[in-house]
């Protein structure tokens, strides 16, 4: 059995920040030591990522200006793409990626959101959780899920999530292995996850994702759901690891308050 090549990711930071419009791109807004930006990449480093790419778009000159002195402090310098759609949903600055992506020997790549958080340890462990699904005797060759989504268990532990504005998913586990996700959507009655806005893709994605633009399906949930449909879309259980989505104002002032979450545990 091979294992997984998992050697690639992109941070989509191209939108408007319409709910924290700061004059300054939300992503670079300092948490702790490092922006929100710059501490995600250097989680990818930790996590042996060093193939990563940031889509730009909206103010992204700003943001052009800061990753390119940033690379000179970096292993490997971060690919810049640019996003023209940035006003439409994020499917457009994955597809924005694409060629990029297709050029890198990588069975999956990483995406999420760059005003995402997570806890030193979630990358990691994520990749960790794919890799082993890799080495399950007897699985079909090749995997035939085309997403997976890490996904939280609503509870205590995550009770600032607001649960108004969150992801919501319905998935149902299908074997010891596999959690197979059903639908996501906000304000959805039934689920029993939260959609922690990190995922891995297998360049299959693309071909889906140019139909379903064309269709005006242009989120990364609308991609979700249609391979859902197709039963191709997997859930990766990541409950109990810090995570939070920053939309508002209020979004950072929580997340500065629980900072030390997002040191790994012990």
């Amino acid at each position: 059995m091979e294992k997984i090549k998992i050697n690639a990711a992109i941070i989509l930071a191209a939108g408007k920040n319409t709910r924290f419009d700061t004059g300054v791109p939300k992503s670079l807004h300092q948490l702790g030591e490092f922006s929100l930006l710059e501490r995600q990449i250097r989680e990818f480093h930790k996590a042996h990522i060093f193939n990563i790419a940031v889509v730009v778009g909206y103010r992204g000159h700003i943001l052009k200006s800061y990753i390119e002195k940033l690379n000179n402090l970096l292993i490997l310098p971060v690919e810049i793409i640019e996003n023209p759609e940035f006003d439409k949903a994020n499917g457009y600055s994955i597809l924005a990626a694409k060629n990029w992506v297709r050029s890198l020997d990588t069975d999956l790549f990483l995406c999420t959101m760059a005003d995402h958080v997570f806890e030193e340890s979630f990358f990691h462990n994520f990749i960790r959780k794919l890799e082993n699904l890799g080495m399950v005797p007897n699985r079909i060759r090749p995997d035939p899920c085309l997403l997976n989504l890490a996904v939280d268990l609503p509870g205590e532990h995550n009770a600032y999530i607001d649960i108004l504005d969150v992801t919501r998913v319905y998935a149902e586990q299908k074997s010891h292995h596999d959690i197979c996700i059903h639908k996501a959507a906000k304000l959805m009655e039934e689920f029993n996850y939260f959609d922690t806005g990190f995922f891995a893709l297998r360049k299959e994605v693309f071909e889906f994702l140019e139909k379903l633009t064309d269709e005006g399906k242009d989120s990364i949930t609308d991609l979700v759901n249609h391979l859902a449909d197709r039963q191709e879309a997997r859930a990766i259980d990541m409950s109990g690891y810090y995570w939070n989505d920053i939309d508002t104002p209020e979004d950072f002032k929580i997340v500065q308050s629980q900072i030390n979450k997002l040191k790994p545990k012990i």
